[in-house]
């Protein structure tokens, strides 16, 4: 008879000293499979509670024969693996994802420039003691505008070739929606004055 088999009495087992120790949000599923290649007892997931996070966030199970194919003693192991996109969600679900603020100061945006052009640039500003982050490709700047408020940066620097000549750049605020032309020394002035 099926209850009486080992491993039924040792599931059950398991299952009790689980409840003995107020491990009450197991549940048994028969149609749980992970790997059959080394995999020799119970196996496992474990899940969120949280309805928005219902994929599994980490399983494994009981391997008894896998160490000793590496040329030592076979022991009996348990091991798991888990997925870092199902543990953001659930950080984030469960409000636990701290809330990091960018460490980048400015996103210079280029128009119709090249990458050799705004070098100096990056250099001057990142020397005057900003984390600058510079979009070195040839999208057009409402897209680099995009990339920078999506990453949290409160500042866009447009250099073009009229800012080159004139050494006037156009400093956008993107949390305000605000823009000012300054040297940049003063727009560094205003971003380090922003960040207390």
């Amino acid at each position: 008879e099926l209850q009486s088999q080992g491993s039924v009495t040792e599931l059950k087992s398991m299952l009790e000293q689980l409840r003995k120790s107020a491990i009450t949000n197991v549940v048994f599923d028969i149609g749980l499979m992970r790997g059959f290649d080394y995999y020799t007892d119970v196996v496992f997931e474990v899940f969120d509670t949280h309805p928005e996070n219902n994929r599994s966030m980490f399983g494994g199970g009981r391997y008894d024969g896998l160490v000793g194919l590496f040329g030592v003693e076979p022991v009996p192991t348990v091991g798991f693996g888990m997925g870092d996109v199902t543990l953001q969600n659930f950080l984030q679900d469960h409000q636990l994802m701290p809330a990091l603020k960018p460490v980048t100061d400015i996103y210079l945006v280029q128009v119709g420039v090249t990458a050799q052009q705004i070098d100096p640039i990056l250099k001057e500003l990142r020397e005057m003691g900003l984390n600058v982050a510079a979009d070195l490709t040839t999208r057009k700047p409402d897209k680099q505008i995009k990339t920078a408020a999506k990453k949290g940066i409160n500042y866009a620097l447009f250099i073009g070739p009229k800012e080159l000549q004139t050494e006037q750049f156009t400093l956008r605020d993107l949390t305000a929606g605000t823009e000012e032309q300054h040297s940049l020394q003063r727009i560094v002035s205003i971003v380090k004055d922003a960040r207390k």
